[in-house]
């Protein structure tokens, strides 16, 4: 690799088997709640109803601390909505994050 080439970052993950079965449950039940989906640049901005702020808040808080070598977490709270946005600098981790996700196709 040349000097001006970008090394991506490890798809690496600090937690347990079990915490990363809770983990991947609270995405999975999430999905559902989704308003609205979308891919962007190195990955997925998603919607939700402002109602849910704290759960949201809180998993990306959790997401951040474990997949934070390689993931971006963006929390933004919005009129009537709050935006999550997930992005990454490694290739391999969008089809990742869309899986995350709940990969709605983009609404």
């Amino acid at each position: 690799m040349s000097t001006t080439e970008k090394q991506s970052p490890p798809l690496a993950c600090t937690l347990t088997v079990g915490e990363l079965a809770k983990q991947t449950l609270a995405w999975s039940d999430l999905a559902p709640a989704a308003l609205t989906h979308k891919r962007i640049e190195g990955g997925a901005a998603t919607t939700y109803p402002l109602t849910m702020v704290d759960q949201i808040e809180e998993l990306a808080n959790r997401e951040s601390q474990c997949c934070g070598t390689w993931l971006n977490v963006a929390v933004t709270r919005l009129d009537a909505t709050v935006r999550l946005d997930l992005t990454t600098a490694n290739p391999e981790g969008v089809a990742l994050i869309h899986s995350m996700l709940g990969d709605l196709g983009d609404t």
